[in-house]
């Protein structure tokens, strides 16, 4: 058993909360990722065929704290039917609301258990020669694996502002939270997640 300080930043809310937390095995009592396919969500949209109870799969992070600074990764999961939603949070900086972005062109293949997607950002302002303090336009792509207990792949970051992409590549390793677990919720409809989801992108989401 792993005892790890996180600042662990609430996707819902203002605040935060650092604390000790203790990891170890965790899962679900059934597997609900074994009934999930391949799929694509390219934006929120309503209909009589997607509108349908939204199920939380869990969050999956790992931030690392000074007490001042905050630097990794969380991820929400939500199922609805046999797609998979959620947000991604990326932490760095003064500890506070990190950015969040929409999680698109998901595809989960439920027998490799391999998870693509992609994520518009604004994780800062952005400067050069032509323009100066403006909101960054950043993409995020992952590729990887999402079992019970953990999400692990290759997160690429780029800026279209940047002339070169500025890209940076780094590999993560993020656990389920099981406190966090307790407190992601379950919707009744597709149009109660999509109003939830967009107060946090109202603050948190990409400006562009």
């Amino acid at each position: 058993m792993l005892i790890k300080f996180l600042a662990v930043i609430l996707l819902s809310g203002t605040s935060f909360l650092i604390q000790t937390i203790v990891t170890g095995p965790t899962g679900f009592a059934a597997d609900p990722l074994s009934a999930a396919s391949t799929s694509n969500t390219p934006e929120l949209k309503i209909s009589p065929r997607n509108d349908s109870a939204v199920k939380a799969l869990g969050t999956f992070i790992k931030v690392k704290s000074d007490g001042e600074h905050a630097n990794g990764y969380s991820i929400t999961l939500w199922k609805q039917n046999d797609e998979i939603i959620g947000l991604v949070a990326v932490h760095r900086g003064l500890i506070g609301d990190p950015p969040a972005g929409l999680l698109e062109n998901v595809k989960f293949d439920p027998q490799t258990k391999k998870l693509s997607f992609t994520a518009k950002l604004t994780l800062g302002q952005f400067y050069d020669n032509d323009q100066k303090d403006v909101p960054s336009q950043d993409i995020l792509e992952f590729g990887g694996t999402l079992t019970n207990k953990k999400l692990a792949g290759t997160v690429t970051l780029t800026d279209q502002l940047c002339a070169n992409g500025c890209a940076e590549t780094k590999k993560i390793d993020l656990p389920r939270s099981k406190e966090f677990n307790n407190w992601t919720e379950d919707f009744q409809t597709h149009a109660a997640w999509k109003g939830y989801i967009d107060e946090i992108l109202k603050r948190r989401g990409p400006r562009w």
